[in-house]
């Protein structure tokens, strides 16, 4: 349908720029698909998905099983069997790099609690379920069904399958029971969902709470909050706004997925913290991650710091909020000479 309404003219500019995004297109979704090691068509169904998270929980217990019975008694390499039983997950991705650490006690408990979770079907159930709605759901995005005017921050399939299983939740909430024998005590799960932070009301007030608790510790201190807005470069978009507030497509944007935008902030705000613990400049408070209109997440973040530390924080959480990109900031309007406007990915106001 979009390609179709990108042809709608018949002018060969027309046919050409939407063949031009169909093979875009095609492309970031084929690279996609070709990225999970099975048939995507086995994933479609609740069941399919099943099959796939078991026939890799017996890959990796037939490994482990392999590694117990070639050992000898009392000997078992810890790194040499880490290597071979996370194979599979390797497959999928699901085990990123291994931590730092600094004991290798340390590294051997990381280990051995990862090892456990690789032997569980339900691990693999829950993270196949999640990597094919986080595939699901970047489609969407790259098809313009994520957006103003459309479906604005996720899309209508996924907001479906969420609203269902919010329902499910509470349905089987509602019919479950926690006893306590020793105090002859029963109560409705559905009442411990509600008293506890697993509600979101309950977990917005704490929130709330906190952060009244974090502005009284700043005003003792004598200390000044400031709020920034951190948005990642244009090529993390795949739609913006016009100043009517229309969506147009961003003819600049390069596949990125949610997950890969949140890591980019997350590199720059690593080195930002780094440069401010060399300048001796200590900040606090909060980063909350928010959504445009398309999916793109950007950073909210409301620092707490020495007065006289102000005007650095703001310098170099610009500069590296900067880093990339600083071109498409530079703003021609005809009759005024160029300037750079920082607005669009870094912005920031003193809290009064």
């Amino acid at each position: 349908k979009q390609y179709m309404r990108r042809r709608k003219g018949g002018t060969a500019r027309k046919a050409r720029d939407a063949n031009i995004w169909l093979r875009d297109r095609v492309k970031w979704i084929r690279a996609l698909v070709q990225a999970i090691p099975v048939d995507a068509l086995q994933l479609r169904d609740d069941d399919g998905r099943k099959r796939v998270a078991q026939q890799f929980a017996n890959m990796t217990a037939a490994i482990w099983k392999n590694i117990e019975q070639n050992s000898t008694a009392g000997e078992l390499d810890l790194m040499a069997t880490w290597d071979a039983i996370k194979q599979p997950a390797d497959q999928w991705g699901f085990i990123g790099k291994m931590p730092d650490f600094k004991t290798k006690e340390a590294r051997d408990n990381w280990i051995l609690s990862v090892m456990v979770r690789l032997l569980s079907a339900k691990w693999w159930v829950k993270r196949v379920n999640r990597c094919w709605d986080r595939l699901q759901e970047h489609i969407a995005i790259l098809l313009g069904k994520v957006r103003k005017g459309v479906s604005a921050y996720v899309s209508n399939a996924t907001m479906k399958v969420v609203r269902e299983r919010k329902r499910a939740m509470m349905r089987w909430l509602a019919e479950s029971e926690v006893m306590n024998s020793q105090h002859d005590l029963v109560i409705s799960m559905k009442d411990c969902w509600e008293a506890s932070n697993a509600n979101p009301v309950n977990r917005r007030n704490e929130m709330m709470v906190r952060a009244r608790g974090f502005n009284d510790y700043a005003e003792e201190q004598g200390h000044v909050g400031v709020f920034f807005t951190w948005t990642a470069p244009s090529r993390f978009h795949s739609w913006t706004q016009k100043h009517n507030g229309k969506a147009v497509e961003n003819k600049r944007y390069q596949g990125a997925t949610p997950r890969e935008t949140c890591a980019y902030l997350a590199k720059l705000w690593s080195r930002a913290r780094a440069a401010l613990k060399r300048w001796n400049a200590p900040v606090y408070g909060f980063r909350v991650c928010e959504a445009h209109h398309d999916g793109t997440p950007h950073w909210h973040l409301l620092l707490f710091m020495r007065p006289e530390d102000r005007n650095r924080v703001i310098g170099i959480l610009q500069r590296y909020a900067l880093t990339d990109d600083h071109e498409e900031l530079v703003r021609d309007i005809k009759g005024a000479p160029p300037f750079t406007d920082f607005t669009p990915r870094f912005d920031w106001k003193e809290i009064d």
